[in-house]
């Protein structure tokens, strides 16, 4: 089996319990501290340790999956990385997992079998009013509501591009709206049922406005928005959104 660890990609044999009655090889290996990169007949696994310190370099450092495996490589065979076994695929699977079951269970949600609504993943702002969480019971009951006003802003990158996948039927969604960005089919429902309002070009032959047009033509999203808490900053749970047609 292969197990991929801080210290570089290992070839080691493993033999799984078989005494009845017994877990299946999967839960034996997470009682290990070791995740499987598939739950039918694991072949390759990574260490808990691996995988956290994989999302605390991605964080912090950008440190892309590729160049973090590169240096996996390189530290288990220093002048052949080559001939180490090739899981890159596997790590960008398996992070994605990790990722999203630390955010459940930072969130509260991770032994519980309860559904995950919008935004139940995101970090609401601490210093705002969030009633059931930081306001009195009564606090509808106060003359001066307004210092329980909460102010929000909005703002949009139209320079934040992403371009249309070849087979994205193979982009599984995780967390499709359980944190910041709105859900997908809604929010793809709505948009094609909503009003364009379409800019009445004057110029004769204008061959900018034309170009964009074409050049956005090849893009699933042609910019972002977000909405946030104006005193602190915090991102407003779902109500993040994809520009699909650009600034105008």
């Amino acid at each position: 089996m292969v197990i991929v660890d801080i210290s570089g990609v290992h070839q080691l044999p493993i033999v799984f319990c078989t005494c009845h009655p017994h877990r299946c090889e999967d839960l034996q290996l997470l009682e290990m501290s070791l995740y499987p990169a598939t739950r039918t007949r694991p072949q390759t696994v990574f260490t808990r340790r691996l995988l956290d310190d994989f999302l605390l370099a991605n964080k912090e450092m950008h440190t892309s999956p590729r160049n973090y495996f590169n240096k996996l490589c390189r530290m288990t065979y220093a002048a052949f990385p080559h001939m180490s076994p090739d899981r890159y695929r596997e790590l960008l699977r398996v992070s994605r997992q990790w990722r999203n079951l630390k955010a459940r269970k930072w969130n509260g949600y991770g032994h519980c079998d309860e559904e995950l609504g919008p935004g139940d993943l995101a970090v609401l702002c601490p210093a705002c009013p969030q009633p059931g969480l930081n306001l009195p019971d009564n606090w509808q009951e106060d003359p001066q509501k307004v210092k329980y006003t909460q102010s929000v802003v909005l703002d949009g990158n139209f320079s934040t591009q992403h371009r249309r996948m070849k087979n994205p039927e193979d982009d599984v969604a995780l967390a499709d709206g359980h944190s910041y960005m709105v859900t997908e089919a809604p929010y793809k429902a709505h948009l094609q049922s909503a009003t364009v309002f379409k800019e009445e070009n004057t110029c004769n032959d204008h061959r900018a406005v034309l170009n964009s047009k074409i050049e956005r033509a090849q893009l699933e999203a042609t910019g972002i928005r977000a909405a946030a808490c104006s005193r602190h900053g915090f991102f407003c749970p779902h109500a993040c959104v994809d520009f699909h047609g650009g600034e105008g």
